[in-house]
């Protein structure tokens, strides 16, 4: 496909940006995952001492981590995915379904996430945080296709691969970090190729 020098460069910013948002993303799901480990574990320690100083200490510790890896997350999605995805649709339109779906899915259901786990020991919470699920689900599934829209495009193996864990991810959660890793991954090497791309287009001057 003959892209211009420009769309070439568009590209490569994109992609730069979906690749700092995986890093993010990786940092983000080990805090989600410990504050869960928390909090399992403070259940299983309720023989000792004061049972209830005991679950609220647990509950707090495993909420400011959710919270911390929630708030990571929209940074990620909101100064990255976001912008990179939707940086891709403008350059192809190829990736047009995925960045919708990203935009809407993460947009809305990162801030309901936000806002429902403060208040996760009332109904409001609860009610928050399952509609959170629900669009951040469809966040995930415009992930999904972006996964396999990279793969058409750079017809690079771990791209298919994440795509794959990231729907194994939607029942297996602790499977989704290492498919952002391996986006990660091969991230680096499409930017290295629009990077090659850029140096190789002809340059053409301005008078």
């Amino acid at each position: 496909m003959g892209a211009s020098s420009p769309q070439i460069q568009r590209m490569g910013e994109a992609l730069q940006r979906i690749r700092s948002a995986s890093l993010l993303l990786i940092i983000a799901g080990f805090m989600m995952s410990l504050g869960a480990l928390t909090g399992a574990l403070s259940m299983l320690r309720l023989g000792f001492a004061d049972l209830m100083s005991h679950l609220f200490v647990g509950s707090f510790a495993a909420a400011i981590a959710m919270l911390v890896g929630a708030v990571i997350t929209f940074i990620a999605f909101y100064s990255y995915l976001r912008p990179g995805a939707l940086m891709l649709r403008e350059a192809d339109q190829r990736y047009s379904t995925a960045a919708t779906l990203i935009d809407i899915g993460y947009f809305w259901g990162l801030i309901l996430l936000i806002i429902g786990i403060p208040l996760l020991l009332i109904v409001i919470g609860v009610v928050l945080l399952i509609i959170g699920a629900i669009l951040l689900l469809i966040g995930k599934i415009g992930v999904i296709i972006l996964a396999f829209n990279l793969h058409d495009a750079e017809k690079n193996t771990l791209y298919l691969v994440a795509g794959i864990l990231f729907i194994i991810g939607i029942f297996v959660e602790l499977l989704t970090p290492i498919a952002w890793i391996l986006m990660y991954i091969a991230l680096g090497g499409s930017i290295e190729r629009h990077t090659q791309s850029m140096s190789a287009s002809p340059q053409v001057s301005m008078v």
